[in-house]
């Protein structure tokens, strides 16, 4: 049975002191609005007990729905800590509590309030309220009194809300600058109204910051060599950037707020508050400064008469320990003086080392005080620079407890001829507002799991322990705790010491539980209910489950299982008009920029001479040539970033390998009327793409129990009969059947070096299943074709051959040979990949480096090691750049590369530096150690190109017109064509970078690519360098199409990644109380498993193969 929903004000009071209460509430309705209004121009929130109290018997219709909203508001402000989304608590004044639906209803009060009615006739009592969407009338019931001579009678009064249907749009761009009067729908899951206005887009965005013959030697990274010629290549795109304007810059002051170090996130923004509110001097100055309340100050006069530093005592509550206080030492120190001025020197081109951060950090601090001002109750903060929708709430998985909500992502940056705010929408995942039992029963009430989930989330105790005799024990704050632990007994078997000195007494949680709660919340204290720590592991404080409710706005940011991943992919998918459109409507209206469809500037900007044009930038690009395929049978046209290789034999192929393919699964039937098709699929790809493959008709099980039960099933198959392949099914992608996975290829990788690959019938599902979810009746090898079809793509490259490669007239990779046409460049590919939230502890992180090995620069090798956790720099990149290059001498004929072009992924720009000066000279020193040692001292130094790959970032682009025919444009669904590049406006004024949508979007918007060059000493131009990373996302093994980022990087990913499932069940299994020496002892047990020579985990059979594709 669920617990009851809370009622905020008298859970525990008899009546009595209920009636006391309510004859105090007009009183305390007024303090807590006022004392709310303080708390808004502050930045925090604050309300006491008693200001929930509002009597809606007194309300008397229409008039006061706004006032209804207010108290609302604050009700849920201060139960939800600071963030409004669902939840289930009620505040019930006589007939009227304040639920949802009352919120919902009291918040259409800002879109539109019809005449009041008539008096109704007589009716019967009013029925709940119904909180209906999208322009349908909610009927909001309250009742009035009525004073007379004779006494005090009630009179029903109807007041009727109604939001107004809006105009949700889908934009077409047609003509370039306008957004049409009149859109057509979008889906109903991404309804976003669309301004009424036409909005103009900003054009002739010119390159003015680049001075082509001035050398500039300060620079720390490679500068531009110029601008691509465009030539006939010329276009123009839409962008989700906005130029922020500086009219008459003001004075700007930065300052440092400084706690200890250990101090965590929500306690030092609590801290930071509190300081605020009381100090006298800042308290008065709140409307003349911002802060993130967490590091930084940025003030528009100076807060202090000198600018020495500042110490301060902040009262610091211990929880669980009634009027304990202590205080924690805050200092508020003078950073620097802010001039806007010189950051738009900066963009225009006068480079300064002193330009720095501080202006960037001042205009971001100021957009998030103007969404402040604009009073949006649809979002709300979460992480810098980030807020989310709340009316886009949906449920991730049906059953789960997980949810999705819309995000907007905001930034200034100082780019190549002004500033420009940058906006993007996308979606993330949070936890769901409920009962913390839920999420016990959604985690099947296993406790490794329910530790794994809820550990860490915060929580709010739905019961009041410090009543009217000590009430600020009953504060939001107060009451929310975070969970640190849950016990593996239950309450009736938990014991805690009660009490002090003599008194003290041993009393189990059960105990306590029926001693201090209210009767009515003592059917929640069973002796069977679960337990969870809410205090420090040291001095644990045990609380009912039951008693707990997760509190709405946290962030979920474990690992999502196969379903859930792909139901948030669903709904992220939104298309590229329609996600300008909602940025131009929900994302500017949320920052306070639009207002009834017309641009606004909040005070806090307009106040510093500051506005944004909220108009899209145009810019200009060129559209990179597409190269030919090369296949067994000749050369291919590509077309739209795609081409069609069906039937066509690869340009490198092996001998059929000794050996059977080998079909296992880990339980003895999967779907077993299908296996026999997979079988005939498999065998039919293998006709059509020449692999010559020997596929077995008999399925065998295996023993999943672990790596060691999985590797000894494998053996023993292969030793009755020699084995080429082990294919292995499994019917859907969970957290189970993961673990498999892992192991399977732990074992078969690294144990057996034999080649494997995995089946799962969760990616066929559209060939194999109906939509109820069952097999299909008529299942045939035809209807996998384009399956098994990948599937062979996969196995060529495993076995060590190539699939296709790039024509050799291709003017862009000319530059990787000599005059001659011999290969002179090793192309190489970096990625480090961390742990995630959630991960095992001791987890390290993963780095990872490929090297083309042929001509076609087709086959990649791979080097592998794991290093101290969120460690970006890559420890070993002289081993393993060593490693590749004494391969490369082999493959070459004992040639060295005269020139190494690196992508590198993952990177930070703060870590920019870093990164190049360890990775590049290692790189350098590992050639020239290889060339001493082999004689080769006659070859010039190393030409060295070093691009950093960026994918993730929130920069987007939409097309100005429809490309070539409007028929064309439905072919990339409105995303602008592949090769599309961007090299100006929004990229640096000095350094060489350039945005690259190399790839056909599939669906939503297509992301580009930003590609940042720090060394050239290829001496490529501009023109160059983007069409070689245009024609290399073409080289991509696995794919017919370009794919979205450069390939080398691609597959670095993926080898990362592998490693990670080499210490999956290692780690897991490790006991929570593990130390240090354990783990790493089980993380090179697990590393060394494959016995693979130069550090690499694998078994040396695997060393010359994409075996990780």
């Amino acid at each position: 049975m669920a617990p009851p929903v809370l009622c905020l004000c008298c859970p525990s009071r008899d009546e009595a002191e209920t009636k006391l209460h309510r004859d105090k509430t007009e009183k305390c309705y007024k303090l807590g609005v006022k004392k709310r209004d303080a708390a808004l121009d502050q930045r925090w929130w604050a309300f006491p007990h008693d200001s929930h109290a509002f009597d809606f018997s007194s309300a008397s219709g229409a008039d006061d729905a706004e006032q209804i909203l207010v108290h609302a508001r604050e009700i849920v402000d201060d139960i939800a800590a600071k963030v409004i989304t669902d939840f289930p608590v009620q505040q019930s004044f006589g007939t009227h509590p304040i639920t949802k639906e009352l919120l919902d209803a009291a918040a259409d009060k800002l879109w539109h309030v019809d005449p009041p009615a008539p008096p109704p006739a007589p009716a019967p009592a009013a029925k709940p309220i119904v909180n209906q969407t999208k322009g349908k009338t909610t009927a909001l019931t309250l009742n009035t009194k009525q004073s007379t001579a004779q006494g005090t009678k009630k009179q029903a009064s109807n007041v009727k809300l109604t939001r107004p249907r809006s105009a949700f749009a889908e934009v077409h761009l047609t003509p370039i600058d306008e957004i049409p009067d009149k859109p057509s729908p979008l889906p109903k899951r991404f309804n976003v109204p669309v301004p009424s206005e036409k909005t103009k887009v900003l054009c002739d965005v010119r390159p003015q910051a680049i001075a082509q013959s001035t050398l500039l030697p300060d620079l720390p990274f490679a500068q531009r060599p110029g601008l691509a010629d465009p030539s006939d290549s010329t276009v123009t795109v839409l962008t989700n950037h906005f130029d922020v304007l500086v009219s008459d810059a003001r004075p700007l002051y930065r300052y440092a707020i400084n706690l200890p170090n250990d101090i965590q996130r929500n306690r030092r923004k609590a801290l930071v508050q509190r300081l605020i509110m009381n100090d006298a001097d800042l308290s008065q100055q709140t409307r003349y400064f911002v802060t993130d309340n967490m590091t930084t100050i940025v003030s528009w006069q100076e807060l202090f008469s000198d600018r020495l530093d500042k110490p301060f005592l902040v009262d610091d509550y211990k929880r669980g320990t009634v009027g304990s206080v202590g205080q924690i030492s805050v200092t508020i120190t003078f950073v620097a003086d802010i001039n806007l001025t010189d950051l738009l020197a900066y963009c225009q081109g006068s480079w300064s080392r002193d330009t720095d951060q501080h202006g960037l950090v001042a205009l971001n601090l100021l957009l998030a005080k103007g969404r402040e001002q604009s009073s949006n109750m649809d979002t709300f903060d979460h992480g810098q620079n980030k807020l989310f929708w709340r009316p886009s709430r949906v449920q991730i998985d049906a059953g789960t407890c997980i949810i999705g909500l819309r995000s907007y992502s905001y930034s200034t940056r100082a780019l190549m001829g002004g500033l420009r705010l940058n906006v993007d929408v996308g979606m993330s995942a949070f936890y769901d507002a409920k009962y913390l039992t839920a999420y016990f029963k959604f985690m099947d009430w296993k406790i490794y799991k329910i530790r794994r989930h809820v550990i860490g989330l915060r929580v709010m105790l739905m019961y009041y322990r410090g009543g009217k005799d000590n009430p600020e024990m009953d504060t939001p704050e107060r009451r929310t705790r975070t969970i640190t632990g849950i016990h593996e007994k239950k309450a009736g078997e938990v014991y805690f010491l009660k009490g002090e000195g003599a008194a003290q007494e041993k009393i189990s949680v059960l105990a306590h539980a029926h001693a201090t709660l209210h009767p009515s919340m003592l059917q929640y204290a069973r002796t069977d209910s679960w337990v969870v720590n809410v205090g420090s592991t040291d001095r644990p404080t045990w609380i009912l489950a039951d008693l707990l409710y997760v509190i709405p706005g946290q962030q979920y940011k474990r690992k999502l299982l196969g379903n859930q991943t792909a139901a948030m992919i669903k709904e992220a998918q939104i298309e590229p008009e329609p996600n300008r459109s909602a940025i131009l409507t929900e994302g500017l209206r949320a920052l306070g920029l639009r207002k009834d469809g017309q641009t606004t500037t909040p005070a806090a900007l307009s106040g510093c001479g500051i506005s944004v044009d909220t108009r899209n930038l145009q810019l200009p690009a060129r559209v990179a040539p597409q190269p030919r395929v090369v296949f067994a049978e000749g050369s291919i046209p590509t077309s739209n970033g795609k081409w069609n290789s069906k039937a066509t034999k690869f340009i490198s192929k092996p001998k059929p390998p000794p050996g059977v393919v080998r079909f296992v699964t880990p339980f003895k039937a999967v779907y077993s009327n299908l296996l026999l098709e997979y079988q005939k699929g498999l065998r039919g790809a293998s006709r059509d793409y020449g692999l010559g493959l020997t596929v077995e008709n008999q399925v065998s099980s295996i023993d999943e129990t672990s790596t060691s039960t999985i590797v000894a099933s494998l053996t023993k198959l292969h030793a009755l009969k020699h084995v080429a392949l082990f294919v292995l099914v499994l019917p859907k992608d969970d957290e189970y059947f993961g673990r498999i996975y892992a192991d399977f290829k732990s074992a078969a990788d690294q144990e057996l070096g034999i080649v494997s690959i995995c089946i799962n019938e969760t990616r066929m599902a559209g060939s194999i299943m109906t939509p109820q979810g069952a097999p299909k009746p008529d299942v045939t090898a035809n209807l996998l074709r384009a399956y098994f079809g990948n599937i062979a793509l996969k196995l060529n490259l495993r076995f060590g051959h190539a699939n296709h490669g790039i024509d050799s007239g291709c003017e862009a990779m000319r530059v990787l040979r000599t005059e001659e046409g011999e290969v002179d460049t090793m192309i190489l590919g970096i990625d480090t990949t961390h742990p995630g939230v959630g991960s095992a502890g001791g987890t390290p992180s993963i780095s990872a480096i490929v090297a083309s090995m042929d001509m076609h620069f087709a086959q990649y090798h791979g080097a592998m090691r794991y290093q101290a956790a969120r460690q970006e720099y890559v420890s070993d990149t002289f081993e393993m750049v060593h490693y590749h290059l004494l391969n490369w001498l082999k493959n070459f004929n004992g040639r060295l590369p005269s020139k190494i072009l690196v992508y590198r992924d993952g990177v930070d720009e703060g870590q920019y530096k870093k990164v190049f000066d360890h990775e590049g000279e290692a790189i350098r020193r590992a050639w020239n150690t290889v060339r001493s040692a082999h004689g080769r001292k006659s070859i010039a130094d190393l030409q060295l190109n070093f691009v950093i790959v960026t994918k993730r970032h929130h920069t987007r682009f939409y097309p100005t017109k429809p490309p070539a025919t409007t028929a064309q444009f439905k072919v990339f669904k409105g995303n602008c064509q592949p090769g599309t590049v961007v090299e100006s406006g929004i990229t640096s004024p000095y350094y060489f970078d350039f945005y690259l949508q190399s790839h056909f979007g599939l669906v939503g918007t297509a992301r580009p690519t930003k590609y940042t060059v720090l060394e050239k000493g290829m001496e490529l131009s501009a023109r160059q360098m983007q069409d070689l990373t245009n024609v290399l996302c073409y080289t991509y093994q696995r794919s017919q199409s370009a794919v979205s980022y450069v390939t080398p990087t691609y597959y670095a990913d993926h080898l990362a990644e592998r490693g990670r499932a080499y210490l999956k069940s290692a780690l897991d299994e490790l006991p929570e109380d593990a130390d240090d020496a354990a783990q790493e002892i089980a993380i090179k047990a697990a590393w060394d498993r494959g016995g693979g020579k130069d550090g690499n985990p694998w078994h040396p059979n695997m060393d010359d193969k994409l075996f990780w594709l």
